[in-house]
């Protein structure tokens, strides 16, 4: 019998290399919560430590660059996440051009309204 535990906080993943980007996500976390919304966030600037963050906590929800100043990729990362759990991507771009975007993985383009990217975490846990 399997038992599927439902948590009450969502586990976030924020990954960009630009302390900019990171800036914008920690704001969106602090209003989150201001906003009472239960959540926990990490924040990352490279795809190694994303893994290591992922080896460790069970991630609801990720948002990750495209493309990383030290050559790695932030599609292949999102594609090749294998997880029990079901998680939520969004490969965050400037790219507005993606057209073959795997069935699993959302894109936000850059730039965006940091309304945007709240709400799509609030529509989650609805």
């Amino acid at each position: 019998m399997t038992v599927c535990v439902h948590r009450s906080v969502s586990n976030i993943l924020f990954v960009d290399d630009s302390a900019e980007m990171i800036y914008m996500y920690k704001y969106i976390h602090h209003d989150l919560k201001k906003d009472g919304y239960q959540h926990t966030a990490f924040f990352c600037e490279n795809i190694v430590k994303a893994n290591t963050i992922m080896e460790e906590y069970e991630i609801d929800i990720i948002f990750c660059d495209h493309q990383f100043s030290d050559g790695h990729n932030g599609l292949f990362f999102l594609k090749s996440i294998k997880t029990k759990t079901p998680i939520k991507k969004y490969l965050v771009t400037g790219d507005a051009d993606l057209l073959s975007m795997p069935p699993d993985i959302n894109y936000i383009i850059k730039p965006f309204d940091l309304d945007e990217i709240k709400n799509k975490i609030i529509s989650i846990r609805k």
